[in-house]
């Protein structure tokens, strides 16, 4: 599975005369991964910090989980290029370990030597509150549905 990303950088100054100075007016510039600008990086959105470290399989990649199963030759960090972002939550063989910034922007976890299997779940506080909220809101409009239908089937007992 190979996941491309993009990052932005500014496009190269070419002089406006020579053989090269066509390729100014085009584009797009493949041979480079460049397109209008963007750097695309083809490596895989997950990766050692040390890249010689050791092996990664993916096992799952789903909206809210990514599974992986590693060999680490000896104790690094493992990267996985997905926002860093309040509700993802990591395990290492099933024991929750902590997720540190990395790049900025991404997530990493120590991962010592040996085979692991490494988990990330999204699973947003915000989630749980909107799923509780929508759980009494469907509660309270049956309640509502049923004691209409109630004094719709008794209009002689409405108060009033």
């Amino acid at each position: 599975m190979t996941y491309p990303y993009a990052t932005i950088s500014p496009p190269p100054i070419l002089p406006n005369n020579g053989p090269q100075s066509h390729r100014a007016l085009n584009p797009v510039h493949f041979g480079n991964n460049r397109i209008n600008g963007a750097t695309f990086d083809t490596r895989p959105p997950y990766r050692w910090e040390d890249e010689r470290n050791g092996t990664i399989q993916p096992v799952a990649w789903r909206p809210e989980q990514r599974d992986f199963l590693v060999r680490a030759d000896c104790g690094g960090r493992f990267v996985l290029v997905e926002q860093f972002y309040p509700g993802w939550i990591a395990a290492v063989d099933g024991h929750p370990v902590g997720i540190e910034r990395w790049g900025g922007a991404f997530q990493a976890i120590p991962v010592p030597a040996g085979d692991h299997r490494i988990t990330f779940e999204f699973r947003p506080r915000s989630l749980r509150i909107g799923a509780a909220i929508s759980w009494f809101a469907g509660v309270g409009l049956l309640l509502l549905v049923v004691a209409d239908g109630l004094s719709r089937r008794h209009p002689g007992k409405r108060a009033g």
